[in-house]
């Protein structure tokens, strides 16, 4: 994510299979992770619900990227974090 959005909602988890590669971002080729949610320098999510958690199958691929900060708090499947509010992530797993 590199804009800003207000609410995203995933009703069956988010999961990766890939490791790391190279990316045209913007024109330019870059080495991007195949993590599963990414927020760029630029970028925020007032609120993000997903259930079924997030997955990453690649070797050293987070799961969570978040631009700034970390998190800050997260238990019981919810996390404030710099991302927003965060529910549904009881399969936060790399």
């Amino acid at each position: 994510m590199s804009q800003p959005v207000g609410e995203i909602k995933v009703r069956r988890g988010l999961e990766t299979y890939g490791g790391k590669g190279e990316s045209l971002v913007k024109g330019v080729v870059v080495n991007l992770s195949a993590i599963a949610l990414s927020v760029k320098p630029g970028g925020s999510i007032e609120r993000v619900q997903i259930l079924g958690g997030l997955v990453t199958h690649g070797p050293g691929v987070e799961t969570l990227e978040p631009s700034r900060g970390g998190q800050e708090s997260c238990g019981g499947g919810t996390c404030n974090s710099a991302l927003g509010r965060m529910t549904g992530l009881g399969h936060l797993r790399p």
